[in-house]
C-alpha cells in the first residue's frame, strides 16, 4: 500500500512540475492568463505533496520504532521468563539436595551404633559394630590409615599410588612421617570422627591393650561369620569382632573369615623404615596381637570406633568446679566491696559530726 501511494504521489509530482514549467514558460498551455496564479497553484500542490510525503516517512519511522520497542519488550519478557525458570529450577535442585542430605543423615544415623560399656578402667566405650557396617556381624568398610573415605566412596585399589598421604610411593609420605614427627591421627584424618561425628574416634594402642587385658576373647561363628566374641570381666557386656580381612592394590579382598585387621590411631614411633607403620589389632583363630609390621598403611582394613566416657565426665567436672570457684570468688569480692562501703560511710558520718 505504501509503495502504491508513493508511486501515485510521484506521478502527481511529475505532472505538477511539468505543468508548472509549462505555465511559467508559455501561458497559452494553461487556461489561466496569469503566470503568478499558475505558479501559486502548482506551488501549493507541490507543498501539499511534500507534506504528505513527510507524514508517510514519519509514520514509517514510528512503525519501525514501535516494532523495535515491541521486539525489545519481547526480548525482555523472554529473559525475565528464563530467569524465573532458572530460579524455579535452582529452588527445585536445592530442595532435592536438602532431601538427599536429610535422607543421607537418616541413613547415617541409622548406621551409627550404640556404644557398649564394658566397665573398662579408662571408661572407654566401644562401638557395637565396625565403621560402615549396620550390625555386629557386618564387615563394614575398608579404610587406608589416615583416609576418611573407604570402599563406599568408590575406592577399590589400596596401593601407594592411590594413598592420599603420600606422593605415589612409600618413601614420599607427606604427613605423619619423619618430616612432621606426628604419631597420632588428627581428627580431620580420623575416619571414625569424620563419618560418625564428634565424640567418636579410632582406638589407640593403649585402648586395644586394655580391651585385651580386661576381657575374655572367644573364637566363635555368628551368622556364618567367624570372629571373636569379647566379654567384659567387669560387667559381662559383649562385643563381636568379625574376621574381615583386608584389601590390597590388586582390588582383591584377602583372608576374610580367616584373619581380622583393625586400625589404631597411632604409629609405631620406633619403627622408622620410611613407611611409619601404624599399630593394628590382628585377630587369628589361635591368637590376638597388636602389631605394626603386618599391614602397610596404604592397605584397606577395618575400623572399630570408640568413645571415652571418663574424659567427657572429667571435663564436665572441671567445668562445674570452675563454675563453683567463680561463684565463690565473686561472693568474696562482693563482701569486700560491701565492707569498704561501710567503712567509707562511717568515716563520712564521723567527719560530719566533728564539723557540726
Amino acid at each position: 500500500m505504501e509503495i502504491f501511494l508513493r508511486t501515485i504521489l510521484g506521478i502527481i509530482c511529475i505532472i505538477i512540475h511539468l505543468g508548472l514549467a509549462a505555465g511559467l514558460i508559455e501561458p497559452k498551455f494553461v487556461r489561466c492568463s496569469s503566470r503568478k496564479k499558475v505558479a501559486l497553484i502548482y506551488g501549493a500542490i507541490f507543498f501539499l505533496f511534500c507534506f504528505m510525503m513527510s507524514k508517510i516517512d514519519e509514520k514509517q519511522k514510528q512503525e519501525e520504532n514501535n516494532a523495535l520497542a515491541r521486539r525489545a519488550r519481547e526480548v525482555r519478557e523472554l529473559k525475565e521468563a528464563q530467569a524465573r525458570e532458572q530460579e524455579r529450577e535452582k529452588e527445585r535442585l536445592e530442595k532435592e539436595r536438602k532431601e538427599r542430605e536429610e535422607a543421607n543423615i537418616r541413613i547415617d544415623l541409622a548406621s551409627v551404633p550404640k556404644w557398649i560399656d564394658l566397665g573398662l578402667p579408662s571408661g572407654t566405650l566401644w562401638a557395637e559394630w565396625n565403621l560402615g557396617a549396620t550390625k555386629p556381624e557386618g564387615y563394614g568398610e575398608y579404610f587406608a590409615w589416615g583416609e576418611t573415605s573407604g570402599t563406599s566412596g568408590g575406592k577399590r585399589r589400596y596401593a601407594w599410588n592411590t594413598y592420599k598421604l603420600c606422593n605415589g610411593a612409600s618413601d614420599l609420605l607427606i604427613k605423619y612421617c619423619s618430616s612432621d614427627h606426628k604419631h597420632i591421627l588428627e581428627s580431620v584424618d580420623d575416619a571414625a570422627t569424620k563419618n560418625w561425628g564428634k565424640g567418636w574416634q579410632m582406638p589407640s594402642k593403649n585402648q586395644f591393650d586394655e580391651l585385651r587385658a580386661n576381657c575374655k576373647w572367644e573364637y566363635v561363628t555368628r551368622e556364618n561369620v567367624k570372629g571373636y566374641l569379647v566379654t567384659s570381666m567387669h560387667n559381662s557386656n559383649k562385643i563381636f569382632f568379625p574376621l574381615s580381612g583386608y584389601c590390597d592394590e590388586n582390588e582383591s579382598l584377602w583372608f576374610r573369615n580367616s584373619t581380622g585387621y583393625y586400625w589404631s590411631q597411632e604409629l609405631d614411633a620406633s619403627y622408622w623404615t620410611g613407611t611409619n607403620k601404624p599399630y593394628c589389632l590382628i585377630l587369628e583363630k589361635d591368637e590376638t596381637m597388636m602389631s605394626s609390621s603386618r599391614v602397610e598403611r596404604c592397605e584397606g582394613i577395618s575400623i572399630r570406633p570408640v568413645r571415652v566416657q571418663k574424659a567427657e565426665r572429667s571435663r564436665e567436672d572441671e567445668n562445674s568446679d570452675y563454675s563453683r570457684g567463680e561463684v565463690k570468688r565473686e561472693k568474696s569480692e562482693k563482701e569486700k566491696l560491701e565492707e569498704t562501703l561501710n567503712t567509707l560511710e562511717n568515716m563520712l558520718l564521723l567527719e560530719s559530726v566533728s564539723n557540726y
